[in-house]
């Protein structure tokens, strides 16, 4: 952007020396000066169109030869063009803070050694501001373009390494399940498949004796029998064993649910329990699952609260479940479809509803029989 704001500062300071310079100067002369002029902006240009702005030294030197046919002309003159060339020269080898302060010392020299007149120099600082103006825009604007490519950059790592971590996760849980099933089909090949081929070569024993010798064949079917009971056991036993307890499941899947509000949207999400929720059926734990993933819905879209909470309360014949969030809440409470669906949920488990709100937050309190 830069080439393009200096081009125009320095055609605009070559229009104002040809207006300035008109009546004092020969016209055929003051043409060829204006065409050599523009000839090197020109050359400059095409230089950093086609080398990408890589060979800066040929740009510079169109910018020393400007100023040398500048100085043969006569800078008194030609005060605004070699103003703008000598600030361009001074921005392409100086940055920072450094620019302003030889910016400023160049320009006093030029006008305590040439002594323009009273409109060159007012000419000359409205260019001046004009393109320092410009300069300050366009750092401000590389600086936020820069902040704003840096923010792409480490939002799409971070990006990346959540879906890695949501990649890993399913691949370790994926490990575990088939591991699990593995586990639990050796086990019951162990204890099962013995006594059932041991049942299976007693029953062929028994067939081939069943005429020969029946009393035989009478001990070989009652040891079957005692065989089979056994391998029937342990089939309750091991099944028994392996099914996870229902308190469990249900805190392992309102735990998971919080994990994940917590990580996409950056807020806290605890669970507190006290009493034995064993007390609590699959029904009623399904319907607690669903109000959180509705309460949670309903605080990123009403609430300013940054920290979310769900206590459940297991007492001798009631079961409460309080879902809070610490944002201010305004005390009528008009329930729309999220809190009507808590509602109607709660109570086709034999449960009821109440909404409270004030300074301390929005609280959803269910209470089941």
């Amino acid at each position: 952007m830069k080439r393009y704001y200096y081009l125009a500062g320095k055609l605009l300071a070559v229009v104002i020396t040809a207006l300035l310079m008109y009546e004092t100067a020969d016209t055929g002369v003051l043409l060829i000066r204006i065409l050599v002029l523009g000839c090197l902006f020109s050359l400059q240009q095409l230089l950093e169109l086609v080398n990408k702005g890589k060979y800066v030294k040929w740009c510079s030197l169109c910018n020393v030869a400007v100023l040398t046919v500048a100085f043969f002309i006569g800078l008194s003159e030609t005060f605004a063009i070699g103003t703008v060339v000598g600030i361009e020269l001074i921005d392409t080898f100086v940055n920072g803070t450094q620019f302003y302060k030889i910016e400023m010392a160049y320009l006093l020299l030029l006008w305590f050694v040439y002594r323009p007149g009273m409109i060159v120099m007012m000419f000359t600082i409205i260019l001046v501001i004009m393109l320092l103006l410009l300069r300050f825009a366009d750092e401000r604007w590389q600086a936020l373009w820069n902040a704003d490519l840096e923010q792409k950059i480490k939002f799409q790592q971070l990006e990346n390494k959540l879906q890695g971590m949501t990649e890993y996760a399913k691949t370790v849980e994926s490990t575990a399940v088939m591991e699990e099933r593995n586990r639990f089909a050796s086990r019951i090949h162990d204890q099962l498949g013995h006594s059932i081929s041991g049942s299976i070569i007693l029953l062929e024993a028994t067939a081939l004796s069943l005429e020969k010798d029946p009393e035989s064949a009478k001990k070989n079917v009652i040891l079957v029998t005692e065989n089979l009971r056994r391998g029937v056991d342990d089939i309750r036993m091991a099944l028994r064993q392996e099914r996870p307890l229902r308190d469990r499941v249900g805190t392992n899947e309102i735990k998971k649910e919080l994990e994940r509000f917590r990580v996409t949207y950056e807020k806290d999400a605890v669970l507190e329990t006290e009493g034995d929720l064993r007390k609590i059926s699959i029904l009623v734990w399904r319907c607690i699952s669903d109000n959180l993933k509705e309460a949670l819905t309903n605080m990123l879209k009403h609430s300013s609260g940054n920290c979310f909470t769900i206590k459940i309360i297991c007492l001798n014949k009631i079961i409460r479940v309080e879902y809070h969030d610490n944002g201010t809440s305004l005390e009528e409470i008009r329930p729309g479809i999220g809190l009507s669906s808590i509602e109607e949920r709660t109570a086709a488990c034999n449960g009821t509803t109440i909404f409270t709100g004030g300074p301390t937050g929005f609280r959803i309190v269910t209470i089941f029989y």
